[in-house]
């Protein structure tokens, strides 16, 4: 009798994780508000029933923690009680693709960002990129760096350091 219990249990969660889409188990993606909009981040991922609970300009950086049909779960800037749901298709994964093709270097210490040569801390540093600066987009990377320029040296900055506002 327990067998049979612990037997269901089992086959009923793989049914929960085999009817999900496989986006629904991605890993945490980093993701932009498209330009030229201002995005209604929901309480619930419904229209009718999800409040909203912020709004977020285009070009704003977020964390995508999971998508379900057609909303994704998203967190941004550093409070904890940043999260919500929006629609997908107003966010992008191209940091191109989110503003106008120029971002702002953003610290927490207001110290700078590191240039690199490649995208991992494991790259050369070819120069520090003072807070506030601003750098064009190149393209984004899916492991969290971004592509940019910046006084015509080409290198990789990690992507939470760039906003779309001094």
């Amino acid at each position: 009798m327990k067998k049979t219990r612990i037997a269901a249990l089992l086959l009923a969660l793989l049914m929960t994780f085999c009817t999900l889409p496989m986006s629904a188990l991605a890993k945490t993606a980093t993701a932009y508000v498209k330009k030229g909009i201002t995005l209604n981040v929901r309480s619930v991922p419904q229209v009718k029933k999800g409040n909203v609970v912020a709004k977020l300009s285009g070009g704003t950086t977020v964390k995508v923690q999971y998508t379900v049909g057609s909303w994704s779960k998203i967190t941004w800037g550093t409070s904890k009680s940043n999260t919500g749901y929006v629609v997908s298709k107003y966010i992008t994964t191209s940091a191109s693709g989110a503003s106008s093709g120029y971002l702002y270097v953003k610290t927490p210490s207001k110290v700078g960002v590191n240039l690199r040569s490649g995208p991992s801390n494991g790259n050369y540093i070819l120069r520090v990129i003072r807070d506030g600066q601003r750098v064009q987009v190149l393209s984004a990377s899916s492991k969290g760096w971004t592509k940019v320029m910046y006084k015509k040296q080409i290198g990789y900055i990690y992507t939470k350091y760039l906003s779309t506002t001094k």
